[in-house]
């Protein structure tokens, strides 16, 4: 019994954001053992096995389970390279706090809206949230063990669980847990990931993985609704770093309370002469295509003086799609007198890339501080692809009978278009938050930004 007792290690884990979950009406919905386990796996297998030298692997190599032959045949390519590590996990979801909670908006033409950056159509039930969640480890090797405690407070730090866990959902922390513990625990991965690099001997300027800060000015009396504040400041943050947002639109005010605040990527970027990013190329293709888009342009995208050749005598880069690439992207017109309605949607296809996911991991770890967690390694890894296709095929669909024409742009490289410029100190978010404040804290609350610990560029 003793020798039981000493295999197990226990931890108690807060939840922070409501996590969504599929099966979110059954009554112990909560992190799933089926999910943790193989993520952890890859976890424990980058940061403990492949970072020892080839005799230390195979003295860990007695922690790892062996596939049988039977399984071995049967499994795909990607199951037959998994690691999984010899240990058990067993959860157990403690108190659920749905009935006291909602994160839902009042619903609008009949459809629940959802706080934060999740679209789905869910019911009310669909989300989790329990005092407290103990997540049992068990597992007859010594050695495991030790990195299972040494590691897993890392890998809960920088991980949210269900979906849309990169922007904020699902986010737990270790009971008792200030946010000072839990940065250091983010500082720690992050070391561990540029071990990882450097042993790699990767070549690129901009390597590894930034951490930033998001403080917000979190107000709010209750939980639910700091919660719901929180959330939705994720949401804000990230639609104005990549496609800006105008809260007429997004919050249904009228005219007078109209407030916009331009893409920082596509207008605040300094970018190179002769250049042109996605969303004026494409405005610019809408007009050669016969398309009346002034409506769609009311902030000068694209103006009279733009000439239709433009297109042909500049880059074309797509840049947003560094940072998740986009399945499609859409431009519509209202009916405005004479003028037709039209919804014009471009489908997003880059050859052998089916998707790429946000390199970016938002981590609310209170109800003020957001850590921002950007894996530059990532990106790199999309331009590559890039770089060996050359383009990304953007093909309209539009109002007209039989219409389908393409466009190619380029994913820029380093030198073209820089992430880090965009988070960097003084950087293209910093100085866009500031000239913006007003227009923010009008909106959603005041906003200050901050570099906690950079990538080193070289």
């Amino acid at each position: 019994m003793n020798i039981i007792k000493k295999s197990i290690m226990e931890f108690c884990l807060e939840q922070v954001t409501p996590m969504i979950h599929f099966q979110g009406e059954e009554k112990s919905a909560g992190i799933r053992a089926s999910d943790l386990k193989p993520r952890f796996d890859v976890f424990l297998k980058r940061y403990w096995y492949d970072l020892k030298t080839e005799r230390e692997k195979t003295k860990i190599e007695s922690c790892i389970l062996k596939q049988n032959e039977e399984e071995f045949e049967n499994n795909s390519l990607d199951e037959k390279k998994r690691v999984s590590f010899d240990y058990k996990v067993k959860i157990f979801n403690n108190a659920c706090k749905n009935s006291n909670m909602t994160f839902y908006k009042e619903k609008k033409n009949g459809k629940n809206s959802f706080y934060g950056s999740f679209y789905g159509k869910l019911e009310d039930n669909k989300f989790s949230f329990y005092n407290e969640i103990k997540v049992l480890f068990l597992s007859p090797h010594q050695d495991l063990r030790n990195q299972i405690q040494g590691l897993f407070p890392v890998f809960l730090a920088v991980n949210g669980f269900g979906l849309r866990n990169n922007k904020g959902y699902g986010y737990f922390k270790l009971k008792g847990n200030t946010k000072e513990r839990i940065l250091e625990d983010i500082q720690k991965y992050q070391s561990l990931e540029n071990k990882y690099i450097e042993q790699l001997k990767a070549k690129d300027k901009e390597k590894g993985v930034g951490v930033y800060k998001l403080q917000i000015e979190n107000k709010a009396g209750s939980m639910p609704k700091k919660v719901q504040n929180l959330l939705e400041d994720i949401k804000f943050f990230h639609q104005i770093l990549k496609s800006g947002l105008n809260f007429d639109k997004e919050r249904n005010y009228n005219s007078k309370n109209d407030v916009y605040i331009p893409s920082f990527m596509l207008k605040k970027y300094k970018k190179q002469e002769r250049v042109l990013f996605e969303k004026k190329s494409l405005k610019l293709f809408l007009k050669q295509e016969g398309y009346n888009i002034k409506e769609s342009s009311k902030k000068d995208d694209v103006i009279k003086k733009d000439k239709k050749d433009d297109l042909n005598n500049q880059e074309l880069y797509y840049v947003r799609g560094l940072l998740g690439l986009a399945p499609f992207y859409e431009f519509r017109n209202v009916k405005k007198g004479d003028q037709p309605k039209f919804t014009a949607r471009f489908n997003v296809k880059i050859k052998e890339v089916e998707r790429f996911p946000s390199p970016i991991k938002y981590l609310p770890v209170s109800y003020e501080e957001i850590i921002i967690l950007v894996d530059y390694s990532k990106i790199e890894e999309f331009r590559k692809k890039g770089d060996k296709i050359h383009s990304v095929v953007f093909s309209l669909n539009g109002f007209k009978s039989g219409l389908s024409s393409k466009i190619n742009l380029q994913i820029p490289n380093e030198e073209q278009y820089s992430i880090y410029q965009l988070f960097k100190i003084n950087g293209v978010i910093e100085n866009g938050i500031k000239e913006f404040e007003s227009e923010i804290t009008k909106k959603t609350r005041k906003w200050q930004y901050s570099v906690i610990s950079d990538i080193k560029i070289g």
